[in-house]
């Protein structure tokens, strides 16, 4: 028995202060900082496919990050560019009937590709951002551009919160 009089040992310090470095919060304001960057790279790095609600003879799937600032249909000139979460065999039904009798999944898709081509047209690719949020709806995209227009910290803020509260609601 070592007899420090209350002291801890060398030895004993060393541990107290591993086990404490643990236990250490990270400021919120770090916190808020990490949160905020990892949103940007997971949205930013998701691939939708995109199609022109004006012609309908323009679709292509593309990461987000690639996504021009005001994106335009090469074909038709148009800003009226819907985004859809769905891979191109799902898509290419709906460009190829033109409008022609639909099947209920595909005017369900038809009007998702017009909601969001409003979207895209008035905001341009921080729509794509917003929209390619995990289960966030097209109402919840448009509050979060009124609030904020541009593509910064504050509207990766508000991304992930209308993310959080969409993921909420399931649980109710």
């Amino acid at each position: 028995k070592v007899e420090t009089g209350g002291a801890s040992t060398p030895i004993a310090r060393l541990g107290i202060e591993r086990i404490s470095m643990k236990t250490d919060l990270i400021p919120p304001e770090r916190m808020r900082a990490v949160l905020v960057e990892s949103a940007k790279a997971r949205l930013l790095n998701e691939t939708s496919s995109f199609v022109c609600t004006n012609c309908w003879s323009y679709s292509e799937q593309l990461k987000i990050n690639d996504l021009p600032d005001r994106p335009k249909c090469p074909r038709c000139g148009s800003s009226a560019i819907g985004f859809l979460k769905v891979d191109e065999e799902t898509l290419s039904p709906l460009i190829e009937k033109q409008g022609q009798k639909l099947t209920k999944a595909e005017e369900r898709l038809h009007g998702q590709a017009m909601q969001t081509a409003k979207l895209m047209e008035k905001y341009g690719k921080a729509a794509a951002i917003a929209l390619s949020a995990r289960k966030i709806q097209p109402s919840d995209v448009r509050t979060v551009l009124e609030k904020q227009p541009k593509v910064d910290d504050r509207f990766y803020e508000l991304v992930l919160e209308a993310e959080r509260k969409a993921l909420s609601k399931r649980f109710w």
